[in-house]
């Protein structure tokens, strides 16, 4: 959590668009490695800080927060490697939607709209999941938190305690 306020920090003093903050990795990452009401309160405190930061961008949080609720259900019960890219597209959708729906709740015109903060923010959401899930593995290994994905990689059948035990099995020779 402090090294994302610590990036939007860093973001806001460069000037940089405050869309392409992280804050959906950390709902996925706090997600898979803890739980579900965990990463729900977590990530709005987390919303809220960066919101204050920013300058009470009401804005800014409506949209984050309700992206990092479609991240945080979209990840609640993972099973399928496959269920990434779902959340890939889900999230770079809603988010275009959630951003569209709040400029047009504003009052603002399609024409009168800053695109390279829409494509900052579909690339954030698309970006994401991607690197959540390339960090979980190190997050695994440095808190000793063993998480869905990691079992589901060992009912693979190609490990080779699962080859061993198959192979004795299926010759009816118990030890």
């Amino acid at each position: 959590m402090y090294s994302i306020v610590f990036f939007s920090w860093i973001i806001i003093n460069y000037q940089f668009p405050v869309y392409i903050i992280p804050i959906a990795m950390f709902s996925i990452l706090i997600t898979v490695l803890l739980d579900t009401t965990v990463a729900l309160i977590s990530s709005t405190i987390l919303i809220l800080l960066i919101s204050l930061l920013i300058g009470n961008d009401l804005d800014f949080a409506i949209i984050q927060f309700i992206i990092a609720c479609i991240a945080i259900f979209s990840v609640r019960k993972l099973r399928k490697r496959r269920q990434i890219i779902a959340t890939m597209i889900t999230l770079v959708f809603c988010s275009l939607f959630v951003f569209f729906s709040v400029m047009l709740f504003k009052g603002i015109d399609f024409l009168d709209y800053n695109y390279s903060t829409v494509g900052y923010l579909a690339l954030a959401s698309f970006l994401c999941p991607i690197l959540s899930f390339g960090l979980v593995p190190l997050f695994e290994s440095f808190f000793g938190i063993t998480t869905d994905l990691s079992l589901i990689e060992l009912l693979d059948y190609d490990q080779p305690l699962l080859e061993k035990t198959n192979g004795r099995c299926t010759r009816n020779t118990y030890p």
